[in-house]
C-alpha cells in the first residue's frame, strides 16, 4: 500500500470516528459545562488534538477510550476554569463521584443513551457502563443519607 493509499484511509477513519461521536460529545460537554458555544469549543479542540494524534490513536488498544480521555481532559480544564457559581451547577456530578461514574450518569441519563451506547462512546464494556451507574447510584444515595443525617428534625 503506498503512502498516500495509508493516508487516504486514515483520514476516512478519522472523518467517520468524527461522524459517530461528534453529537454525542458535543452534547456531554454542553451537560458538563452548561454553555453551548464554549460546548462547541472543548469539543472542536479535543477533535483538533485527536487529529493531530491519530496515527498514534489507531495504534492504542482501543480508539474510542483514548478519544474519550482525551475529551475529558480537555473539558475537565475548561470547566475548571469557569466561575465558581458555574462550576457547581454545571458539573456537580464529577465533584460528587469518579469521573467513570459521572461520565456514565450523564451519557446514560443526560443523554439517554443506553449502557451499549454510552460504552461505545466512552471505548469501555457495557457491564463496566452498568457497573458504574450502580456504583454511583450507591454513591449518591450515601451521599444523600450523609445530607439527611446532619439536618435538624
Amino acid at each position: 500500500m503506498t503512502t498516500a493509499v495509508a493516508a487516504a484511509r486514515s483520514d476516512l477513519a478519522l472523518r467517520a470516528f468524527r461522524q459517530l461521536h461528534h453529537e454525542h460529545y458535543l452534547h456531554y460537554v454542553q451537560l458538563r459545562t452548561g454553555d453551548d458555544g464554549l460546548a462547541l469549543a472543548v469539543a472542536e479542540a479535543a477533535f483538533t488534538d485527536l487529529a493531530a494524534l491519530w496515527p498514534r490513536v489507531l495504534r492504542s488498544a482501543n480508539c474510542p477510550a483514548f478519544a474519550w480521555r482525551l475529551l475529558g481532559a480537555h473539558t475537565e480544564k475548561t470547566v475548571r476554569v469557569l466561575p465558581g457559581d458555574r462550576q457547581v451547577r454545571s458539573d456537580h456530578l464529577h465533584r460528587l463521584l469518579p469521573a467513570d461514574q459521572a461520565d456514565a450518569v450523564l451519557l446514560h441519563q443526560g443523554l439517554r443513551l443506553s449502557a451499549a451506547g454510552a460504552a461505545a462512546v466512552m471505548g469501555t464494556s457495557p457491564e463496566a457502563v452498568r457497573a458504574s451507574l450502580v456504583r454511583a447510584r450507591r454513591a449518591m444515595s450515601h451521599i444523600a443519607a450523609v445530607a439527611v443525617s446532619g439536618l435538624p428534625w
